[in-house]
């Protein structure tokens, strides 16, 4: 497996900014190894070996531990996700011009979304390279996992976890059209709150009361974010979200009710008790 100084580095930001309950990219689901290459930093005749038994296999990634095949498998797991530019990718593997390594290794678009996963097996990152679709590299072979059908949890932080996914591989400012995106994530209430915000007539000479990411509560994007374990009570459930950049690490609670749909987010909590559903109301003059 390829290690960087940037591997180590990351060992030690997961190991302060994860717990023991965070929660990995679609809690219970199953993905299947379908497929392998030789990793764009092989040169010279005949590559790496591509070992035809790993491919079928599936890994799934559970609270603390992911079952797999050796070595992916493992114990003691802490999830992060991180925004990665192509630099960063495979633990600083690639070479340049890194854009084309990343698209070679079936990344295309940058930065990239990542699970990094640290466990008592090492350090492995799994980047985002499309819908239901991940590359890791292993003993110089990238090789690619595709998300196993009827495999998608139900769990409050399941919902979460793929609002978030979703939010950080588009535009991530609050816009009609980033809020319509999000609708199936949302109660019925939160997106007739979200409409009646867009149909307020604010002043084209002033910035909208919401100016930046309501998900995120910010203007500078995070690069980080673990998601913890659900507090469930009855019908309601909180998950909190650490999101984190070089400087900072603040809190966001999402707030979900249960209904005949399923888990849906009603409301967001940030770090000092204010409400996105308070930020929705229209300012009085």
């Amino acid at each position: 497996m390829r290690r960087a100084v940037l591997g180590a580095l990351l060992v030690a930001a997961s190991a302060v900014a994860a717990s023991a309950q965070d929660v990995p990219i679609e809690p219970g689901g199953a993905w299947k190894l379908v497929g392998g290459v030789p990793a764009p930093w092989v040169t010279g005749p005949g590559g790496a070996s591509v070992p035809k038994g790993m491919v079928g296999k599936t890994l799934a990634f559970a609270i603390g531990r992911v079952a797999g095949p050796h070595p992916l498998g493992c114990g003691g797991a802490h999830y992060e996700f991180a925004m990665m530019p192509g630099e960063g990718l495979f633990q600083g593997g690639l070479p340049a011009p890194v854009d084309a390594s990343a698209r070679k290794a079936g990344v295309a678009t940058l930065p990239a979304l990542s699970l990094q996963v640290s466990c008592d097996k090492g350090v492995f990152d799994y980047h985002l390279a499309g819908p239901g679709r991940l590359v890791t590299a292993l003993d110089n072979v990238v090789w690619t996992l595709q998300a196993t059908k009827g495999a998608a949890s139900a769990a409050p932080e399941a919902v979460v976890a793929r609002l978030l996914v979703d939010h950080f591989t588009h535009d991530m400012g609050f816009t009609v059209e980033s809020a319509a995106r999000k609708r199936g994530w949302f109660t019925a209430g939160l997106n007739r709150r979200i409409a009646a915000y867009f149909a307020a007539p604010f002043p084209d000479d002033e910035p909208p009361p919401i100016n930046g990411d309501p998900i995120t509560n910010s203007q500078d994007y995070p690069t980080r974010f673990t998601i913890a374990r659900a507090a469930v009570r009855g019908r309601e459930a909180t998950v909190r979200v650490q999101f984190s950049d070089e400087g900072r690490t603040r809190p966001t609670d999402f707030v979900l009710r249960r209904g005949d749909a399923g888990w849906r987010i009603d409301d967001l909590v940030y770090a000092d008790a204010t409400r996105f559903s308070a930020s929705l109301e229209p300012p009085k003059r």
